[in-house]
């Protein structure tokens, strides 16, 4: 109960440490990728869903939504959810190895760029992964060593 729009932090610290478990029980299953991503793809992806709830929380939830789908937001939103969603959809129906290591790869760009999001703002991010989609992988690795740096 409350008002959604504004900060709720002992539901933003459930959500955190719920995702800290999720993360924790990723990286013991990280070295058994390359036999079974789903066990890694499960958890990696329970634990940034966790934290994404988190970070909206810390913010306000309503006032989160509206600035995760807003026009500026809407395409990172969008693969964000599309790789979470599909990642889970890969575990339940058993799908193929390379598409559970390509979805895993997928979710961690658009973390990636979620990221990039929150520390230089919606307008850079969403420019730089415009330009990820045009130019291709190898501008792709270009533009996020030269974040990063």
């Amino acid at each position: 109960t409350g008002d959604l729009t504004k900060p709720i932090y002992v539901w933003m610290a459930i959500f955190f440490s719920v995702g800290c478990l999720f993360l924790l029980a990723a990286f013991t299953s990280l070295p058994f990728i390359l036999i079974s991503p789903a066990g890694f793809n499960m958890y990696f992806s329970l634990a940034s869903t966790c934290m994404l709830i988190s970070v909206s929380f810390y913010y306000g939830p309503l006032n989160y939504l509206k600035t995760l789908f807003d026009k500026k937001n809407i395409m990172i939103s969008a693969l964000f959810i599309g790789s979470t969603l599909a990642s889970l959809a890969t575990i339940f129906t058993k799908a193929g190895y390379l598409w559970s290591v390509g979805l895993v790869i997928l979710q961690a760009v658009s973390i990636s760029f979620f990221a990039l999001q929150l520390f230089s703002g919606g307008d850079s991010a969403s420019e730089k992964f415009k330009g990820f989609i045009k130019s291709g992988t190898a501008g792709a690795t270009q533009t996020i060593m030269q974040t990063v740096i």
